[in-house]
Order: C-alpha cells, then sequence, then structure tokens
C-alpha cells in the first residue's frame, strides 16, 4: 500500500500577498478611464489614489479602482473561485467585476450589505494571460470596502 500527496497548483490572493509586484503571479494596480498603473507599497497596504487600496483580503476603491491582478505562468485549463461582500462600516457603493486580458468574463455587480457573490467558474489561459479582479465605486468619496480573496488554481 503506498499512499501519496497530490498538490493542486494554487494561487489564493492572501496566500500570494506580499510587498513585491508580480510576487506569487499577483499585481496590485488601479484603474481609471485611461487604463492600468501600479499600486505603490505602504506597509501593510497596496495604495493608490483617493483611499483606493488592496489588502490581503480586502479591496478598497477610491479615486480609481482597485486592481489585483493574476498572471498566468504557463497555459492550462483553471479553475476561478471566491466570495465577494461587503466589509461592515463601509459606506460606499462597491461595483465588482472580473475581467481576462481586460475582457469582461463575469458581469458588473453592485455589492450590497447583507448579500454577497460567489464566482466559481473554469476558464483556459496561455501563459502571460491576465485576470483582473475589479472593484470601482459609485461613490469614490466614501469608503467602498470589500472582502475579496479569490482563488484560481490549475486543473
Amino acid at each position: 500500500h503506498v499512499l501519496f500527496e497530490y498538490s493542486a497548483e494554487s494561487y489564493r490572493a492572501s496566500d500570494g500577498f506580499c510587498n513585491m509586484m508580480g510576487k506569487n503571479c499577483w499585481l496590485y494596480q488601479q484603474i481609471d478611464s485611461t487604463g492600468y498603473s501600479d499600486l505603490v507599497f505602504k506597509d501593510p497596504y497596496w495604495t493608490g489614489n483617493g483611499k483606493t487600496e488592496v489588502g490581503y483580503f480586502h479591496m478598497t476603491a477610491g479615486t480609481k479602482g482597485a486592481v489585483r491582478k493574476w498572471v498566468a505562468p504557463h497555459d492550462g485549463k483553471v479553475h476561478l473561485e471566491s466570495v465577494v461582500r461587503l466589509y461592515e462600516g463601509s459606506t460606499g457603493v462597491p461595483l465588482v467585476e472580473i475581467r481576462k486580458n481586460n475582457k469582461p468574463i463575469w458581469p458588473v455587480k453592485q455589492v450590497v450589505a447583507g448579500k454577497s457573490f460567489a464566482p466559481n467558474f473554469t476558464l483556459t489561459v496561455k501563459k502571460g494571460d491576465t485576470i483582473e479582479f475589479i472593484e470601482k465605486s459609485k461613490t469614490p468619496d466614501a469608503d467602498a470596502k470589500v472582502y475579496w480573496d479569490p482563488a484560481i488554481t490549475y486543473l
């Protein structure tokens, strides 16, 4: 009788979170009408313009949208799963969506208190493809903070 353990290649945002841009296949950015730009690490979070922030488990949209971006290290089929919910005490109106290579693959949804979303699907990626987890705010002056810790696993 032989026992062995099989470990799937998985990338959970909170597990890969660190102060180095691109480490563990994760980038931390902000987005506006002109495109993406990198956030700056200010311990313990990645920060940007007007309250825009990405942390271990959360994202906060400020005057620009918050983006947690995963870059595929190789070709394959991946399973994406996560839960999105409003942080208690958040005063903003967050809008969330998921894109692949900047094209929508999960529609924009408004996050409200007491309701969560659980995107859960499989897709094919090529090396260098990106999956963007984006949070914007209908009320950029407010604190639009969501809990969002996505996981991507190669099948």
